[in-house]
């Protein structure tokens, strides 16, 4: 299994007009081989936070906090893909 291809299949969606602000990405999980969501969330002056979810069976993983309400769209992207490859990393092996 090759875990450093997550399998993105989506572009984000960003959804930042109103407070919680969500970014969202669907991958294929490259463990289960089902489709699951990239999940970022902000909320007021909180951190984001990251986690991914399954619907059917559902499940969700929280994959942690960090950044500000200041960080760049861009930059949040790129640490929740982070995140995500750290948790298949770890969970592989």
């Amino acid at each position: 299994m090759d875990i450093h291809n997550i399998g993105f299949i989506s572009e984000w969606e960003d959804d930042l007009i109103w407070c919680p602000s969500q970014l969202e990405r669907q991958f294929t999980n490259p463990i289960t081989k089902k489709i699951n969501t990239l999940y970022c969330r902000w909320r007021h002056s909180d951190p984001w936070s990251f986690s991914f979810y399954q619907l059917k069976p559902y499940f969700t993983v929280e994959l942690g906090e960090g950044l500000s309400e200041y960080s760049s769209i861009k930059d949040i992207h790129t640490f929740a893909e982070k995140l995500l490859l750290e948790y298949f990393r770890i969970e592989f092996y």
